[in-house]
């Protein structure tokens, strides 16, 4: 578990913090963030680069539930909003 850790670390995943003798982990970025690179990262190996290709794909493979479509198209109407 150490080693794996101290991978992580390097990496820039984590950071560690010492209170007595127990190192303290926490992760550096915030959840939804590592999963946005993660994304990239699928997007580049599998859809030469198209992030739209990944959610039309997730769309239609029935991933999400009718509640999940709802703050997703949400979120895309708010971004549109922002972006003009």
């Amino acid at each position: 578990m150490r080693t794996v850790l101290r991978r992580l670390e390097e990496k820039g995943f984590v950071a560690h913090e010492v209170e007595g003798r127990t190192f303290l982990f926490r992760p550096v970025e915030d959840r939804r963030k590592v999963a946005a690179k993660a994304v990239r990262r699928i997007a580049a190996w599998f859809c030469n680069g198209s992030i739209e290709d990944v959610l039309v794909g997730i769309v239609d493979a029935k991933m999400l539930n009718k509640k999940q479509l709802e703050l997703l198209s949400q979120k895309i109407a708010q971004a549109k909003s922002e972006r003009k």
